[in-house]
């Protein structure tokens, strides 16, 4: 009998509408599907501050997925929903970071429906679709490099540590180092001013580390970590969306097992993710025909400003197999990153990119 419950509870849920309105009454309709995080895709999460930078000219459609998806299954749903829907009109589509690679399963879906509605674009936003989820997993992980070590003001530092919110300059003010060179710099810049936790050396208590501050006659001095922190508690505060495997671990082994296990609980658990085939006998799934793209990549990545020569080049070759569409539409957004507090979704560069291209 429970089981039966249970099978008429996930019948209802996998009925109900996928997509709802962050924005009514615009001329211009855009539906947009999120990236993912720790419980899956949220569109409000990631197209909120997207969506005020638009304005009254989009009405802005998206939706939200469980990290576990059936991506092939899903887009269908979406598509069969906008199919029926009258009061959505002429529209185009587009998904940032994982949410890019579902888009285009769902321009698949709506071309196989032959939904003449859809004005046939899609807006890559720093994503784009891989010829495999491997590969997609494979580019997530190359392109998110383990940190040697992060340097914070100690007015920052006891924020984060009592977990609250950081205003986005203090979230500005969070140095990251990708090597010990990096790091030996920053404090020669900062000489006489900042604590070092390093090695087998963690960061005491709170109040232990401002009593070194005053006794070394320190204001609001610099504190340099190369590790995550070893007590459970402040770690579940400080980093309550890490897994806690990575407790104490430095952060070149902790970040690079975060990311792996992101991979595994969430990017694997995305079943036809790439254009792979699924079934012994299939082919890969072929290109989109006709759907424009339009590329609208973050320029920098976590080290720095990226090659942009290279980042076209890279998007130029993908959408040759994405879409047999010519000329590729492909801008560098300078000046922000795939996340964070200068994250391309908040960008005013990225809302002004998707008005002109739409």
């Amino acid at each position: 009998m429970i089981k039966i419950l249970d099978l008429i509870r996930e019948a209802v849920e996998e009925n109900k509408p996928k997509l709802y309105h962050l924005s009514k009454g615009g001329a211009k309709t855009l539906i947009l599907l999120p990236g993912s995080g720790k419980d899956g895709g949220q569109g409000s999460s990631d197209f909120t501050t997207l969506k005020n930078n638009l304005g009254k000219e989009f009405s802005i459609y998206t939706a939200n997925f469980p990290n576990a998806l059936d991506v092939r299954a899903y887009a269908k749903q979406i598509a069969n929903e906008i199919n029926s829907n009258k009061s959505i009109g002429s529209f185009n589509i587009g998904g940032f970071s994982i949410g890019g690679g579902i888009a285009w399963h769902l321009a698949k879906e709506l071309e196989a429906l032959g939904v003449k509605k859809f004005n046939r674009k899609l807006f890559f936003i720093d994503s784009g679709i891989a010829d495999s989820s491997d590969k997609f997993i494979e580019g997530m992980l190359s392109g998110n490099p383990s940190r040697y070590a992060i340097a914070q003001p100690l007015s920052v530092f006891k924020k984060n540590r009592l977990g609250t919110n950081l205003s986005d300059n203090e979230e500005r003010e969070i140095k990251k180092f990708y090597n010990k060179n990096e790091v030996e710099a920053f404090k020669k810049s900062n000489e006489g001013n900042y604590l070092a936790y390093e090695g087998s050396a963690y960061p005491p208590s709170t109040n232990n580390i401002e009593s070194e501050s005053k006794t070394k006659n320190l204001k609001d001095p610099w504190i340099i970590e190369d590790k995550y922190e070893n007590n459970l508690a402040i770690f579940k505060v400080r980093y309550s969306v890490k897994p806690e495997e990575i407790i104490g671990k430095s952060f070149l082994k902790g970040d690079k097992l975060d990311h792996e296990l992101f991979a595994k609980k969430d990017s694997e658990m995305k079943k036809g993710l790439g254009r792979e085939p699924l079934q012994p006998g299939e082919k890969k799934l072929g290109a989109l025909s006709g759907v424009k793209t339009i590329y609208l990549i973050a320029g920098n990545g976590p080290q720095g400003a990226k090659d942009k020569n290279q980042t076209i080049a890279g998007a130029k070759a993908e959408a040759q197999k994405a879409t047999t569409a010519d000329g590729a539409i492909i801008k560098v957004i300078d000046g922000v990153t795939h996340g964070g507090v200068d994250g391309i979704t908040k960008s005013p560069k990225l809302a002004a990119a998707i008005s002109k291209y739409y």
